[in-house]
């Protein structure tokens, strides 16, 4: 039986930033697909992803970002441009209410 053709609805667009490189190489990692086929605008769960697969997302985001993403989250923001504004977010908002508090590293969304 021949492999299915990766076919990708929208038109590519590049990661902006190191944050949405870094996405894309998790994405990769986990989807099975070479990195400049994924484009910033692609649904994590259009290109193969499930649960299992974002649970795994999660869990390296948490590893690499240290913000702890819920799946419920992953499906509410299912691409890489949505989840680095997301990060964005709280990692600023972590920076300005942890000021000087050293025992809060992470942050829970």
């Amino acid at each position: 039986m021949p492999e299915p053709e990766f076919t990708n609805e929208r038109e590519y667009v590049a990661p902006e930033n190191s944050l949405q490189e870094a996405l894309v190489a998790i994405w990769a990692e986990i989807l099975g697909i070479e990195p400049g086929r994924i484009s910033i605008d692609d649904d994590f769960f259009h290109l193969g992803g499930h649960s299992l697969k974002a649970t795994i997302m999660a869990g390296k985001i948490r590893k690499e970002f240290m913000v702890d993403f819920s799946l419920a989250e992953i499906f509410r923001v299912p691409t890489i441009r949505s989840i680095s504004a997301l990060i964005n977010v709280v990692t600023w908002d972590r920076d300005e209410e942890v000021g000087d508090d050293e025992d809060t590293n992470e942050v829970i969304i």
